[in-house]
């Protein structure tokens, strides 16, 4: 999530201030005040804990 945000990929600015983050292992979406609204991995190292 934080490599998404750090080191974004692209960035999509959204209706209502919130801004989607789309980065190598996870997307992530803020709200206006900077808060997680939802996040997904894209790939398995975007999983907590990695490959298993």
């Amino acid at each position: 999530m934080q490599d998404a945000i750090n080191n974004p990929l692209k960035i999509i600015h959204q209706e209502n201030g919130k801004v989607k983050y789309v980065g190598k292992n996870a997307t992530v979406v803020l709200n206006k005040e900077n808060k997680v609204i939802t996040t997904w991995a894209t790939s398995k190292e975007g999983w907590k804990g990695g490959k298993k």
